[in-house]
């Protein structure tokens, strides 16, 4: 498997939660938009209810001096953190914001603990052995949120290496292919 890299990691959380066509080359009949929450994130919560805006969530996160807690925090809204996000971000780090240069560390330590993790469930899904037991993981890993924005990025990058390798990786892309298309599908029947 491909080890992410922190140009990777950091190039994913840049990127929205939204995952529509990211790899449109590969199956073009799975064009839907689909927001991916995180494991942290509480299955009974009212998906209805107005959502704070995420400058204001980050702007709280920011402001907890506790490295643990602030970390504890942005675990839980780690899944909010769109483009929008990121371009708040952005904006105040590069105004030399102490506070949010810390926040931005802390996401990317988090984000390489997800790509970490991403790579640790594309193992298992490859290492399923039979069909069956590989779809009843990836359902399994789609309902309780273990498949997420990371996940899709180490599988990104994985497919992309099985492409490039040609007939030598022809059985692998395969499999892959037959993961992502897998992952879609449970996705669209949560959205």
């Amino acid at each position: 498997l491909r080890q992410p890299s922190t140009a990777h990691c950091v190039r994913a959380r840049q990127c929205s939660h939204f995952c529509s066509s990211f790899a449109s080359s590969r199956s073009s009949r799975v064009q839907s938009q689909v927001i991916l929450r995180s494991s942290e994130s509480s299955e009974d919560e009212d998906d209805t209810q107005a959502l704070e805006p995420i400058g204001e969530v980050l702007a709280g996160v920011a402001e907890i001096t506790n490295g643990e807690e602030r970390m504890k925090a942005l675990r839980e809204v780690y899944w909010r953190v769109d483009n929008e996000g990121m371009q708040l971000l952005a904006q105040k780090v590069s105004d030399g914001d102490a506070a949010w240069e810390t926040l931005l560390a802390d996401l990317q330590t988090l984000t390489q603990e997800r790509m970490e993790a991403g790579k640790t469930t594309l193992m298992e899904l490859l290492s399923a052995g039979e069909i069956t037991i590989l779809d009843g993981k990836i359902t399994k890993f789609v309902r309780t949120g273990v498949i997420d924005p990371a996940f899709l990025n180490v599988l990104n990058l994985n497919l992309d290496d099985a492409q490039k390798a040609g007939s030598d990786g022809e059985q692998r892309l395969q499999v892959l292919i037959h993961i992502y298309t897998r992952v879609q599908e449970e996705m669209e029947k949560r959205a």
